[in-house]
């Protein structure tokens, strides 16, 4: 008989080396201590560690460790490779990185803010009080899908005819003091062409919903219908296979199990 979707999500939180399961890559720790830890056990993934965020001293010195773990973590990844029907993401990433660089040599001014930023972490105390509000929150970690496991091909033909098909394919194991430093900045963020310049580690950076699209390759999506205007019992018929019928007595365990995974899937990604 064949497992529910959710029962085998719950096992690949549980065994994350698991061929058979989701998977999450985790992020990179801004302490070494998690890194080494990581590099001995070199398993398929790495899961999230419990990590501490750096302290806003003025230098860069949490930065450059973060930057040293980064490298030390990362190892072969079998199960993170991308099957001859998908486009690999290097090229794309270096595509992107060249052409902003291009950009900026040409005009060097776009890397600086129109403001003079208080350090080379934050544009505005603001910032600064944003980080300490964020420091201390949790993560949710993308999944990856296994493209080549048997069990999740309807989950794949899914996503392959709907488009976001890397989203759930190129996640990567990322800095956390960064990204909350990049988050604490975007209300400073400065307008540019269909999106904003924010500040990171003393630099602007091009932030879009096109840049995103683009490393994504994201279709062109049309404005979202309204929803309002369809009849939600008929959709959580629908979504469950006619198990339930009413909005009213709707509940995730109902969904179908391709839907389940599809659900933790939008939920996390």
């Amino acid at each position: 008989m064949q497992p529910r979707r959710s029962s085998r999500l719950r096992q690949s939180l549980e065994t994350p080396s698991s061929p058979t399961s989701l998977t999450y890559p985790g992020s990179s720790s801004c302490q070494r201590k998690y890194s080494r830890k990581r590099l001995r056990r070199c398993t398929l993934v790495t899961p999230p560690p419990e990590h501490e965020v750096e302290s806003l001293s003025e230098d860069n010195s949490g930065d450059d460790e973060s930057d040293a773990s980064q490298e030390e973590t990362v190892c072969d990844n079998p199960q993170g490779e991308q099957p001859d029907e998908f486009l690999q993401k290097g090229p794309r990433y270096e595509e992107s990185r060249r052409e902003f660089q291009t950009l900026v040599q040409a005009n060097p001014a776009l890397l600086r803010p129109s403001k003079v930023p208080i350090n080379s972490r934050f544009a505005t105390v603001e910032a600064t009080d944003r980080y300490q509000d964020l420091k201390n929150r949790k993560f949710l970690i993308q999944y990856r899908l296994p493209l080549d496991e048997e069990n999740f091909q309807d989950v794949k033909k899914v996503i392959v005819d709907s488009g976001p098909i890397y989203t759930v394919m190129d996640s990567d194991p990322f800095k956390p003091c960064v990204v909350i430093q990049f988050i604490a900045n975007l209300l400073d963020a400065e307008p540019r062409g269909d999106g904003v310049a924010v500040y990171v580690k003393g630099s602007l950076v091009n932030f879009s919903p096109n840049l995103i699209n683009s490393l994504y390759l994201i279709p062109a999506c049309e404005e979202d219908p309204d929803w309002t205007t369809y009849n939600i019992d008929r959709v959580c018929a629908f979504l469950t296979n006619n198990r339930m019928r009413r909005w009213e007595d709707m509940s995730s365990k109902f969904l179908t199990a391709t839907n389940q995974v599809l659900y933790k899937l939008v939920c996390a990604n």
